[in-house]
This record gives C-alpha cells, sequence and structure tokens, in this order.
C-alpha cells in the first residue's frame, strides 16, 4: 500500500517463504501497482527463487530478478539511487536551459514565430500556436516532419482541432492534454496546452507528435512554453490597448486644437 509505482521492490523473502499462495497474490498486487521489478535475495529464508513465483510472474509479465546472496544491499542500492539523482540533475539544468532560452525569445520581441521555431528545437515535431477563435498565429516544423504531413497540413489539422469530439475549453490551461485527432481520415497523435492570460482562454500550443513522441522533458518544456506565450498574448493586449488610447488621444487634441506646435502633433502622430 505504499508503492507509488515504478520502484525496484527488493525482498528477502520472509514473509512469502511458507505460502505459494501470498507469493503468487503478491506478484498480482505489484503488477497492479506497475512496480518495475521484484528483487529476490536467497539466504535463510529462501534458498532459491521458488518456481511457482516464477511461473506466476512469467504470466503475469512482472520482472524477477534473483540477487546474488553474497553482495551487500548498499552496493545495489547507492548505483540505483546515482542515476537517478543524476537523471534528476539533468532534467533540472535542462529544464532551466529551456526556460532561459524560451525567456530570451520573449525579452528579444520576435513574438510568436520565434516561440514556435524555439518549440521545434527543443521537441523535434511540428508546432502551432492558435487563438481563441482558431485562427493560426504561426508554426514552424523540422525538417523531417514533411516526409510525415501531407500538404497543406496546418489549415487541415487546425479545422480538425476545431471541429473535434474534445471540448478544448474544458481543459485545464498550462497542462499538456494528449488528444487524438482524426483529419482527413488520417489520425494524429497532438498534443494540446491551453493557453490563459489575463483571465481567459487566449489561445492554444499544439504539438504534431509526427516525428517522436514527446519525452518527460519535452513535456516540461510545452507547458514552460505556455506561460511565455500568455505573456505574449498579455503583451500583445497590453500594446493594443495603449495604440486605441493614443489614437483617441491624438484624435481629440487635433479637434481641440490641444497642442503647442505641428511639429509635436506629427511627432506624435508617428508613434
Amino acid at each position: 500500500k505504499w508503492l507509488r509505482g515504478e520502484e525496484f521492490l527488493v525482498t528477502t523473502g520472509f514473509s512469502i517463504k511458507d505460502d505459494a499462495t501470498i507469493r503468487c497474490r503478491l506478484i498480482d498486487d505489484l503488477a497492479q501497482k506497475k512496480v518495475a521489478a521484484l528483487g529476490i535475495k536467497p539466504g535463510p529464508y529462501l534458498e532459491k527463487v521458488p518456481e511457482d513465483m516464477i511461473d506466476h510472474a512469467d504470466r503475469i509479465g512482472l520482472p524477477l530478478i534473483e540477487l546474488d546472496p553474497e553482495i551487500p544491499y548498499i552496493e545495489i542500492i547507492v548505483p540505483i539511487f546515482e542515476i537517478l539523482l543524476n537523471n534528476q540533475l539533468y532534467c533540472l539544468k535542462r529544464n532551466e536551459q529551456i526556460h532561459n532560452r524560451l525567456l530570451e525569445v520573449l525579452l528579444s520581441g520576435n513574438g510568436f514565430s520565434s516561440i514556435c521555431q524555439v518549440l521545434v528545437e527543443i521537441v523535434n515535431n511540428p508546432v502551432l500556436i492558435t487563438d481563441r477563435t482558431g485562427t493560426l498565429l504561426s508554426f514552424a516544423m523540422p525538417p523531417l516532419a514533411k516526409y510525415h504531413l501531407k500538404s497543406d497540413w496546418e489549415n487541415k489539422l487546425q479545422d480538425g482541432l476545431y471541429n473535434s469530439s474534445t471540448n478544448l475549453c474544458s481543459l485545464n490551461p498550462h497542462h499538456w492534454h494528449r488528444i487524438k485527432l482524426m483529419v482527413e481520415d488520417f489520425t494524429h497523435d497532438v498534443i494540446v496546452v491551453p493557453i490563459k492570460a489575463n483571465g481567459d482562454i487566449n489561445g492554444n500550443l499544439v504539438i504534431i507528435e509526427s516525428c517522436s513522441q514527446l519525452d518527460e522533458i519535452g513535456l516540461i518544456a510545452v507547458e514552460r512554453a505556455s506561460t511565455i506565450i500568455a505573456l505574449q498574448f498579455a503583451k500583445e493586449k497590453a500594446v493594443l490597448e495603449t495604440e486605441y488610447q493614443i489614437r483617441g488621444e491624438i484624435l481629440e487634441d487635433i479637434i481641440g486644437c490641444n497642442f503647442k506646435s505641428e511639429k509635436e502633433i506629427i511627432r506624435r502622430a508617428s508613434y
């Protein structure tokens, strides 16, 4: 009951040494919990791995590993922890690099097209950004994707996405969702991340898994990218609102002759 799945469980077999039924039930329970493997260390309780466990584990599909009885537990545990810690350290460094790269793109002011291009380099799959109405704002694709997709794929996929049975508005924003999308009798595996900014869903980040399925780092990258895209949506909205405000003010000042010189009003108009 304390297992979460994907553990490598090691036992001396003390609690299962006398009962074949309990041994088989343990195999069933571990398989249901999706444990990675069960390691048995022969010793005073089990001289060898029981045949009933081997047969049942083969039927269930749970890896059963007989450990060398002369090897101390510490020599098993430490190398595994080193691998896990190294993987975690790599993921942390990679996630930081991805975040910094996306942040640089946002600060450079190049907009959605640059964000798409950076994401393509990270996930090696076609990337689309749409607004809430389904209008395509930007897309990019890796070189190999053209061999997996038909012509005019972005528009066809865009239509399929917003005519699909999946209610995109019901999906949690800034979290990835994998859906299957039918476009012209061909099924695409698609990652969708709704983008929320200023309290509303502004659009969607869409990744087509036509070249490869996204791994853990890729999925984290698209969720980080969704935050950067939300900032870009907020930025464009602020710019648009400021433009409308400036246009309104300058028209009022021209009509009311509320300016000191023609040169001043021309300078303001140029903005």
